[in-house]
């Protein structure tokens, strides 16, 4: 266990045991979040990161799904060395190349307690269509995943971080705003704001984030394998970072219900990809594992990756 000497956030107090299903959905449903200790298995939180750093970290000319833009490119590094991009797509990485991580991290991501967690709140079969593994503070800036790849519904989509290992306060802490869920879009055009990829959605957020009231910042210490799910519509970033050494090691993800049909895609991905069962929950790849289109775009990518930037660059 990991004490941190800081003065601690009230996101920190006690959460409604999962357990308690009732608690459970009211405080989320409340809130917009909700935390859960110990949810997901240490060992393999474990076994993600160190098949992450024997696997991943160190393939610097492979190409990898990034968001900010969102495009395949390789690693760059921080300062401290972590990779300062986090990877997007994680269900769809070469298993071949990268067996280890890809299979410690779809168990984590399709867990049975964190299904039941996701199924409490959707109040149905999960699907997971989306997942991210990030080793660095990422994405500081406050957004709201609003339709990136989720759901007809503002609402409909949950996302969760999971804590591979314990994220210190300086690491940039993965924050919400606590009932900021329940303020709806605002932006001109009355749409949800996307503040990856919008300029003028970027400020529209934090212009929702000064006029919508008094709502404070939590920011849960998070230990290795505890889960912190958050609504779609709940504005959300992480905390700056201070100093250059430390990790923010964790996988996030997006869920919606099973039955439910997607709205779009983010970068051209989602609407048609390829379901697939894992740990007893659907998966949406977005490419097709299956197929010899699918095989072969992932081979080029992560042995090839100077040939699949210039097949890019001749279909452009």
């Amino acid at each position: 266990m990991h004490t941190d000497t800081a003065t601690a956030d009230p996101a920190d107090e006690a959460h409604p045991p999962l357990a308690d299903t009732s608690a459970f959905r009211d405080y989320f449903e409340r809130e917009g979040y909700v935390v859960v200790r110990g949810a997901l298995p240490p060992a393999v939180c474990a076994e993600a990161v160190d098949g992450f750093l024997k696997e991943v970290h160190l393939d610097h000319r492979a190409l990898f799904l990034r968001q900010a833009p969102s495009r395949y490119a390789p690693h760059a590094y921080t300062e401290a060395g972590h990779m300062q991009h986090p990877i997007l797509g994680l269900q769809d990485l070469c298993p071949r190349r990268y067996p280890q991580f890809r299979a410690a991290a779809l168990a984590l991501l399709t867990d049975a307690v964190l299904r039941r967690a996701v199924e409490t709140l959707l109040g149905a079969p999960a699907r997971l269509v989306d997942s991210m593994y990030f080793d660095a503070n990422g994405f500081p800036w406050a957004r709201r995943d609003g339709r990136f790849i989720d759901a007809i519904r503002f609402d409909a989509m949950i996302g969760a971080s999971i804590a591979v290992e314990h994220i210190a306060r300086g690491a940039g802490r993965f924050y919400v705003l606590p009932r900021s869920h329940l303020r709806p879009p605002t932006d001109r055009q009355g749409r949800d704001p996307d503040c990856s990829h919008s300029t003028q959605a970027m400020a529209d957020v934090a212009e929702v984030a000064r006029n919508i009231g008094p709502l404070r910042q939590a920011a849960p210490m998070l230990e290795q394998g505890d889960l912190l799910l958050w609504s779609a519509m709940t504005i959300h970033g992480s905390l700056p970072t201070s100093g250059v050494a430390g990790a923010r090691r964790a996988l996030c993800a997006r869920y919606v219900a099973s039955a439910g049909p997607l709205a779009r895609g983010g970068g051209g991905i989602g609407r048609n990809g390829v379901v697939a069962g894992v740990g007893g929950m659907e998966v949406l790849h977005h490419s097709d594992p299956r197929s010899l289109a699918g095989r072969a775009a992932n081979l080029v990518r992560a042995d090839y990756p100077d040939i699949y930037q210039l097949l890019l660059r001749a279909g452009q």
